[in-house]
């Protein structure tokens, strides 16, 4: 049996659906193509997460990313399916040490580091909360899947209204040119976030990008690789690594 990896859509009916807009996703979809696994894809909203692959857990709310291994358990969550695979899949490159070492201090060290870059990335920045108005309208096709999105189920009580209540476009996208600064600083240090090669800490990165570029290719381009040059080498380097995921990319604007 083939793994199969749940790639989160916002709508079957979103004519850019193969655009994936969710940063979760792309960290798994990216670790994947690393360690050089077979996988197929299977597209499913929010509303089938909540419904068909939790009732697939027997009742464990299944969450995006979500990947069915070869014995029919479905794991959830990016950073523990990067830690399977790496376990699973260790005469293959390393998702943690940014480099060919598998020395098993130099994974633990390179894991602690994208841990980090992991749990910053959920909790302080503010990509998301930039483009949520779009993501917001591509979820609009299917009245129960939208109805799903904006709920308090979701979000708790209110949740959603006051996110987008609270938003104030011009400063969230002042703060998230400010989140890209040190990303920056980095790249002048070295080729990418892992280190010499890319890992894990690039696809957090990478994923929170392509939500951004996906959802709203102009603005992403203000945010992302207006902030310095650094960024555009990065983001080429990551797609000449793995070429297919250019087709899930919306294109650069000029």
């Amino acid at each position: 049996m083939t793994i199969r990896f749940y790639e989160l859509i916002f709508d079957h009916a979103d004519n850019d659906a193969e655009y994936f807009g969710g940063p979760n996703g792309w960290k798994t979809h990216l670790c994947l193509l690393h360690k050089g696994v077979a996988f197929d894809i299977q597209k499913v909203t929010h509303l089938e997460l909540k419904n068909e692959l939790t009732a697939k857990r027997n009742g464990i709310k299944a969450t995006s990313p979500a990947l069915g291994l070869e014995d029919g358990t479905i794991l959830c969550d990016a950073f523990a399916i990067a830690e399977y695979l790496e376990q699973k899949y260790p005469s293959t490159p390393s998702l943690f040490t940014g480099s060919t070492s598998t020395h098993p201090d130099a994974v633990q060290t390179g894991k602690a580091y994208a841990r980090f870059m992991d749990i910053s990335f959920g909790s302080w920045v503010y990509f998301f909360e930039l483009v949520v108005d779009k993501i917001e309208a591509r979820v609009k096709g299917d009245a129960q899947n939208h109805q799903y999105f904006v709920s308090d189920e979701r979000w708790g009580p209110g949740g959603f209204k006051r996110l987008m209540d609270g938003r104030n476009p011009v400063a969230l996208l002042a703060t998230a040119k400010e989140n890209v600064h040190p990303l920056v600083k980095l790249l002048k240090e070295r080729p990418f976030f892992q280190g010499e090669a890319p890992g894990f800490a690039d696809y957090v990165v990478f994923g929170h990008y392509a939500m951004c570029r996906n959802n709203n290719a102009v603005l992403a381009k203000q945010v992302w690789e207006d902030q310095g040059e650094e960024i555009g080498r990065w983001v080429s380097a990551i797609l000449a690594r793995f070429p297919s995921i250019q087709r899930h990319l919306k294109p650069r604007p000029l």
